[in-house]
């Protein structure tokens, strides 16, 4: 059976998918936004026939669609503020920094991301186009699990399974993201059986960090209800759970595969740091930790584990695998304490808010942070989207405010009877 039957059969089942969001919602925008969404799981990481450059294409098209919508409407919208704000700092590494292949692909891809995570954010009006479009990936999230369990039965890859994704870490991503809108609006007759499946699937990929969004669930329910019992009954549940993933046999979280990966990361960590402390104001570019890598790789100490050594001198052109440490390396020390900043900000405005009334809310963002300390994911706007969600929700609840207050303002008072 070819390796790539998958990425074969699984695409028209998407679409067919999509097709029924469409048929259900007769928004132009949230049909396009879905579309993205199917793309990230159908096309963008899977380089069969012309998929790749079909999810290329998709983008440059939403992107192309939201610079009309600029134009006509000549308005905008306070959250796009941040992506702005950063692509300010990315300008600002670059004038000090060669402008090479890898800084300009970068660039680019960031000024594609930005204009598609623009038009995501400025079509979801409300908390009911965003439960939409939430349930709409969890409905993906779950197709894509099934096709993972059918990659594990029938043998069709002899590695980690990944369905339609390169990379069964992302492919354990979309799960995780998925896992909680399908626990929140799922029926409940669908509901159990969809994690149950879900859950193996990201067990049977051998991701650690895509269990943080059940677990992220978890917290947020028992911070919420304050709950003794629950918080007891939830940390039973956890228990169980981290002591089956142990004692499987099909998690990575005693290999020596996961050993040696752990090293690199750390061994990348201080490279990522030595970078920053040599250009503490700009970094050594946007896009650049790769170019810069050799660079700096044979100062770093070798690390001799059980299996092997992990020796960065002799690897060349790899990335940081960490957002933050990317950021660090590559915009600077100024930049990364922004982010830092920015992002308790955030939890900040979460926790004040109590999730804007949206259960899905934390576990998502609060995942997708932790997810992107062990992964790059700055070069999609899937992850800035859930980075940004918790900002929309505020200024679409400030918009909604200020509305009902100019009711109030232009009603006439009317006495009692």
């Amino acid at each position: 059976m070819p390796e790539d039957f998958i990425n074969l059969i699984a695409p028209p089942f998407f679409i067919l998918l999509w097709g029924r969001f469409c048929i259900q919602n007769k928004s132009t925008n949230l049909k396009i936004c879905a579309l993205f969404f199917t793309s990230i799981v159908c096309f963008s990481q899977n380089f069969s026939l012309i998929f790749r450059e079909l999810h290329q294409l998709i983008q440059v098209f939403i992107a192309g669609f939201f610079l009309i919508l600029v134009v006509q409407k000549k308005s905008f919208h306070k959250i796009l503020l941040f992506p702005l704000v950063f692509l300010f700092l990315i300008l600002a590494s670059l004038l000090f920094a060669p402008f090479d292949n890898d800084a300009k692909s970068q660039f680019i891809n960031y000024l594609v991301v930005i204009s598609v995570l623009s038009f995501l954010l400025i079509t979801l009006k409300d908390n009911r186009d965003l439960i939409l479009i939430l349930r709409f990936i969890g409905e993906l999230a779950f197709l894509t699990a099934c096709f993972g369990i059918v990659e594990y039965v029938l043998g069709v890859t002899t590695s980690r399974i990944e369905a339609t994704f390169a990379n069964p870490n992302y492919f354990a991503l979309f799960i995780g993201v998925g896992w909680v809108p399908v626990l929140c609006y799922f029926p409940r007759k669908f509901r159990w059986v969809s994690l149950f499946i879900m859950t193996v699937a990201i067990i049977i990929s051998g991701s650690r960090a895509a269990l943080v969004f059940p677990l992220a669930y978890m917290v947020w329910i028992v911070y919420k209800q304050a709950s003794l019992a629950k918080m007891f009954a939830y940390l039973s549940v956890g228990v169980v759970l981290v002591g089956l993933l142990l004692f499987s046999g099909l998690t990575r979280f005693s290999s020596s595969e996961t050993g040696g990966s752990d090293a690199e990361r750390l061994i990348f960590a201080k490279i990522a740091i030595s970078m920053a402390l040599e250009n503490p104001f700009a970094g050594v570019g946007w896009g650049r930790f790769i170019s810069e890598f050799s660079n700096y790789s044979s100062d770093v100490d070798k690390i001799v584990l059980e299996h092997g050594t992990i020796d960065a001198s002799e690897q060349d052109r790899r990335v940081t695998h960490n957002d933050l440490l990317r950021i660090m390396a590559e915009l600077g020390l100024v930049s990364f304490a922004l982010v830092i900043f920015f992002l308790l900000k955030t939890a900040l405005l979460i926790k004040k808010n109590k999730g804007f009334g949206v259960d899905s809310l934390f576990p998502c963002w609060f995942g997708m942070f932790i997810f992107s300390l062990a992964h790059n994911n700055l070069n999609t706007a899937f992850s800035w989207f859930f980075f940004l969600l918790p900002w929309l929700l505020y200024f679409n609840d400030r918009t909604l405010k200020k509305m009902k207050n100019r009711l109030v303002k232009i009603m006439p008072l009317q006495t009692l009877n």
